[in-house]
């Protein structure tokens, strides 16, 4: 089975669940999302395994979400410190 076949195959049951002749939008109104989570690590590890990415996305936005908060707080306590100095 090609590695890409699981993510489209769990794709596929969460958009046609019923039996043909097929499947409205309107029926996967509050359905569909409740699997997003499922389907984007699944196609995460297919990319992975493909070596599109060294790592999970979700793991390295994390990380530098941490990484900017951080040098945020750095830099503005260093730009606020002089100024209270100043003030005395």
């Amino acid at each position: 089975m090609p590695l890409s076949a699981l993510f489209e195959i769990e794709l596929m049951k969460d958009l046609f669940p019923a039996a043909l002749p097929g499947t409205l939008v309107s029926e996967l109104k509050n359905k569909f999302y409740t699997n997003f989570d499922v389907l984007k690590k699944t196609l995460y590890e297919e990319l992975i395994r493909k070596r599109y990415f060294l790592n999970n996305p979700e793991t390295i936005r994390q990380k530098y979400v941490v990484i900017g908060f951080v040098m945020m707080f750095i830099g503005g306590f260093r730009f606020d410190v002089p100024r209270t100095l100043l003030r005395r």
